[in-house]
């Protein structure tokens, strides 16, 4: 679970709130290499990380924070509140919806002619 932002470290006497890194350990490594004119072994790259940075566990993340899907998101969002019966995960509305057109169609039918639906983006 990402880290909100009441989650906080106590770092010596002050809180320092927590983070999460976007990678794994031995890529980030790999990339200190390539980019750094110090060498330095993969156990030490390791104990330098802050107690407040959590390592990446991209099997426990469920959502992708990018524009677009995020964009998708608000757009199913307003479908639900607009009365049509839709899931709001992304992934699953595609899987439903990628081989049936016309169930697709037969869904969006259900929208209000006359009222705008408003989202986010």
């Amino acid at each position: 679970m990402l880290p909100r932002k009441q989650d906080a470290v106590k770092s010596g006497k002050s809180k320092v709130q927590k983070r999460v890194m976007n990678d794994y350990m031995y890529n980030l490594h790999l990339k200190y290499l390539a980019e750094a004119i110090t060498k330095i072994s993969r156990t030490c790259f390791y104990k330098a990380r802050p107690k407040h940075i959590a390592l990446v566990n991209f099997a426990s993340r469920s959502v992708c924070f990018c524009s677009k899907h995020q964009n998708f998101s608000f757009l199913l969002r307003a479908l639900k509140s607009s009365r049509v019966n839709t899931c709001i995960n992304p992934d699953k509305f595609v899987e439903i919806y990628k081989d049936s057109q016309s169930s697709l169609d037969k869904m969006l039918q259900k929208l209000p002619d006359d009222e705008m639906v408003k989202f986010q983006q």
